[in-house]
């Protein structure tokens, strides 16, 4: 907790750093009750710095662990418009192919075109 509130700390003082905000994530993705703000860090980073393959791949990972395969898909074929040759990027869309083929006819259906909250993007199902 103390590293997650001097990096919001730093946010507040340099909101644009997509490295401040990467990192952010990165620790917040840690505890469940923040996964959702998480989320929202790791896309600002890939806003603020589009070009880099890392937060694409952090965001891909982050998708890939919470089971929105298809979101995390987009993010490692990024990465790979990127950079081509970027290995770490191949082998999670090879993991991802296989986590899509193993999965449930339904786990793979199209998210919805309003913006689900947090418990329907996990679940697929709304929160009661």
């Amino acid at each position: 907790e103390g590293a997650v509130g001097l990096l919001q700390d730093a946010i507040t003082l340099d909101p644009d750093s997509a490295k401040f905000h990467g990192a952010l994530a990165s620790l917040l993705e840690k505890l469940p009750s923040r996964r959702e703000e998480a989320e929202q860090h790791f896309i600002r980073a890939t806003e603020l710095d589009p070009e880099n393959v890392f937060y694409h791949l952090q965001l891909g990972g982050f998708y890939r662990g919470v089971g929105l395969l298809s979101r995390a898909e987009q993010q490692f074929l990024l990465a790979l418009k990127i950079d081509p040759t970027d290995q770490a990027a191949t082998l999670a869309l090879d993991e991802i192919s296989g986590m899509k083929k193993a999965a449930p006819p339904s786990y793979n259906r199209p998210v919805s075109v309003h913006k689900p909250n947090f418990w329907t993007r996990i679940f697929g199902r709304r929160n009661r």
